[in-house]
């Protein structure tokens, strides 16, 4: 996971997948509501690809696809 600002300016926490594994890379982002997120992709047109999933560290993760075609996961409580 990376998050791309410091203490003194905010940024994106996301991460980036390896191209081996996907053949592209894969954006991820952190949100503070996975369930209200989910819930905005798909209002606005995009595609849930897989369940909600729990992970191990705490938390949920789930695929979506954008009205664009892109593919991205989201990693919220």
């Amino acid at each position: 996971l990376i998050d791309t600002g410091s203490e003194d300016e905010p940024g994106i926490p996301g991460a980036i997948m390896s191209r081996e594994r996907n053949k592209t890379v894969r954006d991820t982002i952190r949100v503070d509501n996975y369930d209200d997120f989910a819930e905005k992709i798909v209002m606005e047109g995009g595609k849930m690809l897989t369940e909600k999933m729990e992970i191990p560290v705490g938390g949920f993760r789930g695929s979506f696809q954008d009205t664009e075609g892109n593919i991205f996961d989201i990693i919220g409580s």
